[in-house]
C-alpha cells in the first residue's frame, strides 16, 4: 500500500469503498431483509388461505342452514307422499328463479322409496357416501364431485332426517354443481400459487388429481402430510413436482372439518421481492463500477496534473533554483491553494536567503566593531588603575577606594558583553557598588550573605544593583538614622532566593500594591531600574516573580524568587 501512487491509491479506496456498503447492503438483505420478508408473505399468504378457508366454510354454511329448514317441513319429517312431490318442485323452481342451477333434488328413505326432481336415476343404496350418511355422526356430508349424465361436475350434499326418536329415516340429497366451489377457489391467486381443497382423506375436491399430481406435487409429497392432525392454520415445507421448495399453506374449514383449504407457493415466489431487490443492487454495483472507473481516472488527472506539476517544481527549489515557481491555473481548490502556498514560500525564502547574507554582511561588520571596542575598555581599565596609583601617592586613600570599586563594577557591567554570570560575580558586583556608595553616605551600612554552595549558580547579570540603588535612596534621606542594607542569596524549596532588605522609610499596603501594578505593565516612565529586573526574570523563566514586604517608616524587603537555575561547571572557584 505505502508503494503505490495516488492514482491507484484513490482507484483503489473508491472500489473498497463501493465494495463495503454493497457487502453491508448484501448482507443486510440476506441476514436481515430477506429472512422478515418471506415471514411476511408467509403471513400475508397464510391469512389469505385463512379467508378462502372461511369463505368456503360460509358458502358450506349457508347450503346446510337451507337444508337444516327444509329437513323441519313436516312433509319430508312424515314421509308423506302427497306432500314430498311438491316440495320438490317448489324448491326446484325457487332454484331456478334465482339464477341457481340444480341437477337433482332428490328425497330417499331408508325403505328405498325415491323422489326425485328429474328423470335421473341416481342408484344411492350403494353409494359409499349415501351409506356414510346414515353411519356418520355429522349433521351433513358432502361427496367427491362427480360427473352427472350431464357431463357436468356436482357435489351431492347429504342431509338427514330424523323422526322422533332421533334416528335418521331419511335423507335430502341434492347434486349442487361445483361452478360457485370452483370460483372461491381459483380467484385465490398470491405468488402464483395453486389453491385447491382436499378431503381427510386425501382426495382432492376442487382439481383434478391427475393435473394436480403431475404439474404441482406429487401424490406421495401431500400424503407425506399428517392432515388428520390439522387443527389450525399451518405451514409444511414441501418439494414441487420439479424438485424446489415450496410451501403447502393449509387452513381447515370451519363448517365442515372433513375439508382442508389448501396453496401450494414457491419458496422463489416468497422471496421474489427480496430477489427483485438482490438483482437490483448487483445491477447497481455494476453500474457504479463503471460509473467510478470513468469518474475516478476524471479525478484523477483532474488532481494529479497540478499536483506533478507541484512536484516537479519542488524538484527544481531542491536542485537550487528558486524562481520555480507553479502555475496556479484557473481552479479554485485546495491544490490551488497549495500553489499559492509555495510561490510565497518561495517568495518569501528568496526574501530570508536574501536578509541572512544582509545580517551575515552585518555581522561581519558588528565584530569587526566590537574587536574594535574592546581597545576602549582596556584602555579605560589602565587608566583608572594608574588615578589609583597617583591617588595613593598623594595620601588621597577615599579616592583611591573609589576609583578601585569603579574599576571592579566596570569590569563586571561590561563583563565582555555576557549576559549571564555566576552568583559570586553578581555579589562582587553589588559589593563594589555598595563601597562607592559607602564612601559618598557615611552614615550607611551594609552586609552581604552568598553561601559558598550558591556562587556558582548562574543568573542575569545586574539583577541586584537596582535593587540596591532604591534601598540606598531610601535610606540615606535627611534627617535619617544610620542606613542599613542586607543583600542574602538562599535556596528555600528548590527555588533561589535573592533578597535586598533595608531599614529605611518602607512602604504601606497601597504603596506596594501600586508598585506591582506597575512592574506587571508595560509603562516604563518610572522605577526603570525596577522594571527592568522584573521584565529580565520573566524572560528567564515566566515563573520567576518579584515579592515586596514592606511596613511604612519601617523598611522594605524586595525578594527575587528563580524558579530554575543552573550551575556553572567550568568555575574553579
Amino acid at each position: 500500500m505505502k508503494n503505490l501512487g495516488i492514482k491507484t491509491k484513490i482507484q483503489l479506496y473508491f472500489l473498497i469503498s463501493v465494495l463495503i456498503v454493497f457487502s453491508s447492503l448484501f448482507f443486510y438483505i440476506e441476514a436481515i431483509y430477506r429472512p422478515k420478508d418471506i415471514a411476511n408473505n408467509t403471513f400475508t399468504v397464510s391469512q389469505i388461505v385463512d379467508s378462502k378457508a372461511q369463505e368456503v366454510s360460509m358458502w358450506i354454511k349457508r347450503i346446510s342452514a337451507e337444508y337444516r329448514t327444509i329437513s323441519t317441513i313436516p312433509a319430508f319429517s312424515s314421509m308423506d307422499v302427497r306432500g314430498i312431490e311438491p316440495q320438490i318442485e317448489r324448491f326446484t323452481n325457487s332454484y331456478t328463479n334465482n339464477g341457481e342451477v340444480m341437477e337433482t333434488f332428490s328425497y330417499i328413505g331408508k325403505n328405498g322409496f325415491c323422489w326425485i326432481n328429474s328423470d335421473a336415476i341416481e342408484n344411492l343404496m350403494d353409494n359409499q357416501d349415501y351409506q356414510k350418511a346414515y353411519r356418520d355422526d355429522s349433521e351433513f356430508i358432502i361427496s367427491k364431485p362427480k360427473l352427472n349424465d350431464n357431463n357436468r361436475e356436482v357435489l351431492l350434499f347429504y342431509y338427514p332426517i330424523k323422526s322422533i326418536t332421533n334416528q335418521k329415516e331419511a335423507l335430502i340429497v341434492a347434486a349442487i354443481p361445483s361452478v360457485r366451489l370452483n370460483e372461491i377457489v381459483n380467484t385465490m391467486q398470491v405468488y402464483n400459487g395453486k389453491s385447491f381443497i382436499m378431503s381427510r382423506d386425501y382426495d382432492l375436491i376442487t382439481t383434478n388429481a391427475q393435473y394436480f399430481y403431475s404439474h404441482t406435487i406429487d401424490e406421495e409429497t401431500l400424503h407425506a402430510i399428517d392432515i388428520m392432525a390439522i387443527t389450525s392454520s399451518n405451514q409444511f415445507p414441501v418439494t414441487d413436482i420439479n424438485g424446489k421448495a415450496a410451501t403447502l399453506f393449509v387452513s381447515p374449514i370451519e363448517n365442515y372439518p372433513e375439508w382442508i383449504f389448501a396453496t401450494v407457493v414457491s419458496n422463489e415466489e416468497l422471496m421474489q421481492s427480496s430477489n427483485q431487490l438482490m438483482t437490483g443492487l448487483w445491477i447497481l454495483l455494476l453500474f457504479l463500477l463503471a460509473v467510478i472507473f470513468i469518474l475516478g481516472k476524471m479525478l484523477v488527472t483532474s488532481v494529479l496534473t497540478p499536483i506533478k506539476n507541484l512536484q516537479n517544481a519542488m524538484k527544481l527549489v531542491e536542485n537550487g533554483k528558486l524562481e520555480s515557481y507553479v502555475d496556479e491555473g484557473n481552479a479554485r481548490d485546495e491544490i490551488h491553494d497549495l500553489s499559492m502556498s509555495f510561490n510565497k514560500m518561495i517568495s518569501k525564502m528568496s526574501e530570508l536567503i536574501d536578509q541572512i547574507v544582509e545580517e551575515r554582511n552585518q555581522k561581519q561588520r558588528a565584530e569587526m566593531e566590537i574587536m574594535q571596542a574592546q581597545i576602549k575598555p582596556h584602555f579605560l581599565y589602565n587608566t583608572l588603575d594608574n588615578l589609583k596609583w597617583l591617588a595613593k601617592q598623594h595620601g588621597a586613600e577615599d579616592v583611591a577606594k573609589t576609583i578601585t570599586a569603579l574599576s571592579t563594577y566596570f569590569r563586571t557591567f561590561l563583563a565582555s558583553g555576557q549576559q549571564v554570570i555566576s552568583l559570586k560575580q553578581e555579589f562582587k558586583h553589588t559589593k563594589a557598588y555598595l563601597d562607592m556608595q559607602k564612601i559618598r553616605f557615611k552614615n550607611l551600612d551594609y552586609e552581604i550573605y552568598c553561601p559558598k554552595e550558591l556562587e556558582t549558580i548562574q543568573v542575569v547579570k545586574i539583577l541586584l544593583q537596582p535593587l540596591v540603588e532604591n534601598s540606598i535612596h531610601a535610606c540615606t534621606q535627611p534627617n535619617t538614622h544610620m542606613g542599613k542594607i542586607i543583600v542574602r542569596a538562599l535556596i528555600e524549596n528548590e527555588c533561589l532566593m535573592l533578597s535586598v532588605e533595608d531599614n529605611g522609610c518602607g512602604m504601606d499596603e497601597q504603596e506596594v500594591k501600586e508598585l506591582l501594578d506597575y512592574l506587571h505593565s508595560s509603562d516604563t516612565s518610572k522605577h526603570f531600574g525596577l522594571h527592568n529586573v522584573y521584565t529580565r526574570l520573566k524572560m528567564m523563566n515566566q515563573e520567576n516573580d518579584i515579592l515586596i514586604d514592606s511596613i511604612k517608616g519601617e523598611g522594605c524587603k524586595i525578594t527575587l524568587l528563580i524558579k530554575e537555575f543552573d550551575y556553572d561547571k567550568n568555575d574553579d572557584r
